[in-house]
């Protein structure tokens, strides 16, 4: 796919964070014109919760995904600098992406980068398995594993056994901000989840597992992801018996 280019709607610079996700649309197919549906995300409960609201207007053939990145304002060295900061972090993130997607036996995520007609903001389009989307724990998964590309504990693993070492390390420290917390909380479980797809999830449609009837309702379905499934807070309570019942057989 080439010569993708942003719009119609404005590309604005996020107030909250240097990336947000997007579900990606194209306005205009026949000229490789593409966009953010309702906009791109700055959490991963807000993806959620707008993938839930709006599944039945998605494409679910695959994951087709929008990832924004806004070089800090300032003058041209400090953009050029934070372009360039943000090009190594997203390569680290994809790296852990493969690295997951070769482990379940799933078609590797293919980037493209979108042209937007701005020099201080990037936006690419990651085109995945239909898997990632089947699910608000996934997805959750799948943004996680490209964020934490910004963490340098991530820039030379090549094993199953690297990870393991590079996340008892976060497990240890005692200050876990941000997605350090996440991955402390939930590392364990990733390998469960990509390898036990079929028996996690083939058997029933994407409706179910995306159903507010089987998600959390004390705040809004965003956090219903890997971190809920994890510890057992999600409302589909037979998932959560399956998934532990896997994890336990290893």
């Amino acid at each position: 796919m080439k010569n993708l280019s942003y719009g119609p709607s404005k590309l604005t610079p996020s107030n909250y964070s240097s990336f947000s996700f997007g579900l990606a649309t194209f306005s205009s197919p026949e000229n490789n014109v593409v966009e953010a549906k309702k906009g791109f995300h700055s959490c991963r409960e807000g993806l959620l919760s707008s993938i839930s609201s709006d599944l039945d207007t998605i494409n679910t053939d695959k994951a087709h995904m929008l990832l924004k990145w806004d070089a800090s304002a300032g003058d041209q060295s400090v953009v050029t600098a934070n372009k360039l900061l943000n090009q190594k972090w997203i390569e680290k993130g994809v790296n852990l992406l493969h690295f997951y997607e070769k482990m379940a036996g799933w078609p590797l995520t293919k980037i493209y980068e979108v042209k937007t007609g701005k020099d201080s903001i990037k936006v690419y389009y990651f085109l995945s398995s239909r898997r990632w989307i089947k699910a608000p724990y996934l997805i959750s998964l799948y943004i996680l594993l490209i964020r934490i590309g910004k963490l340098d504990h991530f820039e030379n693993f090549k094993t199953y056994d690297d990870l393991v070492k590079i996340t008892n390390k976060i497990s240890a420290s005692s200050l876990k901000p941000g997605d350090e917390r996440y991955i402390a909380d939930t590392f364990k479980y990733w390998k469960t989840i990509v390898k036990n797809y079929a028996e996690l999830f083939r058997k029933r449609k994407i409706e179910y597992y995306w159903s507010t009837e089987r998600l959390t309702t004390d705040s809004y379905v965003g956090y219903e992801g890997i971190a809920y499934l994890s510890k057992g807070d999600t409302h589909n309570s037979k998932l959560y018996e399956k998934f532990m019942a896997l994890h336990k057989e290893g």
